[in-house]
């Protein structure tokens, strides 16, 4: 049976105070509501991004190392802005599967160690990005963000990001560990999947063979 409920290995993770206890376990609570309503990659990044954004605001990614290749996927977005999400997800129509190599996120999955950057600047990014994340960037900016590694027992799986709008506070040590302590449900979660659909491709291919003969 999988464990979803399994023990931060790091001290510097343990909660601070009452209040750090009681907005963890909301989040917990709704980390295991998630994993319990759905049952693919894709939809359960997805959900997934959705609470990580409502715990910290604004936007928050997860992106997935492809099994059969060295691509990143995308398989969760979410901004609480809708017509952000909307302008970033164009941002990123173009490089859904991406080089592991490549990007913050990359970087995260080859390393395992954490991000953290209070403060971005805002022509760095714009320099380094396309004409859609531009848009993005004028209408909505990225002012600061922070990502973890998925981590699974043998390898990283992918990484969580979490970044917020121009205007808003830093994120802080204190958010990282939070954001630690998350994806260690995140984790475990999508590594079940992974296996569970990695098992349903290898009856489905049985299953065709058979047919054929």
């Amino acid at each position: 049976m999988t464990d979803y409920n399994r023990s931060p290995d790091s001290p510097a993770e343990q909660l601070r105070s009452p209040e750090d206890s009681e907005r963890w376990r909301r989040i917990s609570d709704e980390l295991l509501a998630a994993i319990s309503e759905h049952d693919t990659l894709d939809g359960l990044s997805q959900q997934f991004c959705v609470i990580v954004a409502q715990a910290f605001g604004d936007l928050a990614a997860i992106q997935l190392l492809n099994q059969q290749n060295e691509l990143m996927h995308l398989a969760g977005l979410h901004d609480l802005d809708p017509q952000a999400d909307a302008l970033f997800r164009q941002a990123v129509d173009s490089m859904a599967d991406q080089p592991r190599d490549q990007g913050a996120a990359g970087r995260i999955v080859l390393t395992g160690e954490p991000l953290l950057i209070p403060s971005l600047d805002p022509d760095a990014i714009r320099a380094a990005g396309t004409p859609e994340l531009a848009r993005y960037l004028d209408a909505y900016g990225i002012s600061t963000t922070m990502g973890v590694a998925l981590r699974g027992r043998s390898s990283n799986l992918g990484a969580l990001t979490v970044s917020r709008h121009s205007g808003r506070p830093p994120f802080t040590r204190g958010d990282l560990e939070l954001l630690q302590r998350i994806e260690r449900h995140i984790s475990v979660a999508i590594e079940h999947l992974i296996t569970v659909e990695s098992l349903r491709w290898q009856l489905g291919n049985i299953a065709n063979e058979i047919e054929q003969r």
